[in-house]
């Protein structure tokens, strides 16, 4: 029996290549193909949310300000490779005093990937406190191997130190040799994936006529993986590439225009709603607007994160004629003591900042930084949010009392309150003239914008280039 495990380090090394590959495929997916989430099944509530880890700081190295950053799931492809060659190697050998320096070989090299899992596993707990459960489900890979890689050698930990000081070191070049090569090939075939698919993603809002996205804040930097590349154009895509942004920007204007065209025909059926206003609600445009949007949103919401800057722009195209309200609805039981369980742990405290932020004329500087903040993955609890006040110029004492006093507390509380009465599920929620939209895509906010305003006899409207609105 014991002569079999080495074998069972091949299905470990395997089953470690496919998570390694299917992590790394899904931070490709959430980092660079807009608004998509990973699998379904991984993102199962706000403590085990695969979406949320992949967006976060933590799921990527940068080695430079302008190169691509590297999935920190990208490395274990090569290293269950090396793994799998030891395994076989090691099952190969009849001869247990040859195959136990082997053996040692493979427990060695699982030492610092160990190590690794147990840093990450750190900052899921402590930091992000949130799970990714593909990522446990790696870690438990490397245990293990670990394990097997011991128990195959026997003898204990001494026996498996002394082997060490046998390792063949033709082996050990093979091995690395054989990682590094893995992880080089792989890295390149990513490397040129992401900036083919950011070539696309440029193309397509260039065909759409869509402004690249604004850095309203110098230094503060850019999420991961975006604004490294220079504006491109279909004319810097090879012809394929060309046909295939064409294709897909087809079909994404197809399945608006067929989404917006049923968003229509049921609008007389959604829910009008008479909202409650309030002197702190954050409140953007003129206040004689002839529409009114109101959003109810949690700073540490991805799609919050997402929703902002569109929401910003559509205040900005329509002008005086639309008014935005902000209202606070964190998904964190410090202020809404309702949840049966803390879903953003940061989100009350940076709903609060914000409301403190607008006692000292910021509030809107301070909600687009927050929002930018948390969408980069980076934290925003207090440490944060006092660093985002001093570079507002924000009076540093008032700012910190502000944020422990009950009044501010409340103004959060009273939202969440507001919420609740008009009986949102989810954020963001969008009202628009009090209809209560049956989306959180802002492009449904913009239709029923759109919609309101030619009922009051509006004409002047911003273009409708693609034609996806009908009007």
């Amino acid at each position: 029996m014991k002569s079999a495990l080495p074998w069972l380090l091949i299905p470990l090394a395997l089953l470690g290549i496919w998570f390694g590959m299917d992590l790394t495929d899904a931070h490709f997916t959430v980092k660079y193909e807009p608004n998509t989430d990973m699998d379904q099944w991984c993102d199962v509530s706000g403590t085990f949310n695969c979406t949320a880890v992949a967006r976060s700081k933590y799921s990527h190295i940068s080695l430079s300000e302008d190169g691509t950053p590297i999935p920190v799931s990208l490395p274990a492809v090569g290293f269950f490779a090396l793994l799998a060659l030891l395994g076989g190697l090691a099952g190969l050998t009849s001869d247990q005093e040859k195959r136990n320096p082997i053996l040692a070989l493979a427990a060695l090299v699982l030492v610092p990937a160990l190590a690794f899992s147990l840093y990450l596993l750190a900052v899921q707990v402590f930091a992000l406190k949130t799970f990714c459960i593909k990522c446990l489900l790696l870690d438990a890979t490397v245990l293990g191997a670990f394990i097997v890689a011991i128990v195959s050698h026997g003898g204990g930990m001494s026996a498996v130190m002394d082997s060490m000081k046998r390792i063949p070191k033709g082996t050990l070049v093979i091995a690395l040799l054989l990682g590094l090569v893995v992880n080089g090939v792989y890295w390149s075939s990513y490397s040129g994936k992401v900036d083919t698919q950011e070539a696309k993603n440029a193309a397509i809002a260039a065909a759409r006529g869509d402004s690249k996205p604004k850095d309203d804040h110098a230094g503060h930097g850019h999420a991961a993986g975006e604004g490294h590349e220079e504006e491109k154009s279909l004319e810097d895509l090879s012809p394929a590439e060309q046909e295939e942004v064409k294709k897909q920007l087809a079909e994404i204007l197809a399945q608006a225009r067929a989404a917006i065209g049923q968003f229509y025909s049921e609008y007389e059926t959604f829910p009008k709603k008479e909202l409650d206003l309030n002197s702190f609600d954050g409140v953007k445009g003129s206040t004689d607007a002839l529409v009114r949007v109101v959003e109810f949103a949690d700073f540490e919401c991805p799609h919050c994160q997402m929703a902002a800057p569109q929401v910003k722009d559509i205040v900005e195209r329509y002008g005086d004629k639309v008014e935005v309200v902000f209202k606070n609805y964190p998904l964190g039981k410090k202020c809404n003591a309702d949840l049966s369980r803390d879903m953003h742990p940061d989100a009350c405290e940076a709903a609060v900042a914000v409301q403190c932020a607008g006692r000292q004329g910021s509030y809107w500087e301070m909600h687009d930084i927050v929002f930018a903040t948390a969408a980069e993955g980076e934290s925003i609890g207090t440490r944060r949010l006092k660093k985002i006040a001093e570079k507002l110029n924000l009076d540093k004492n008032q700012f910190g009392a502000c944020l422990t006093d009950d009044t501010a507390w409340n103004e959060v509380r009273e939202q969440v309150a507001d919420g609740k009465a008009a009986g949102i599920s989810g954020t963001p929620s969008f009202f628009v003239n009090g209809v209560q939209m049956p989306s959180p895509h802002p492009a449904f906010v913009e239709a029923a914008v759109r919609r309101e305003l030619i009922a009051k006899g509006v004409t002047d409207l911003p273009p409708d280039q693609d034609g996806v609105f009908g009007n």
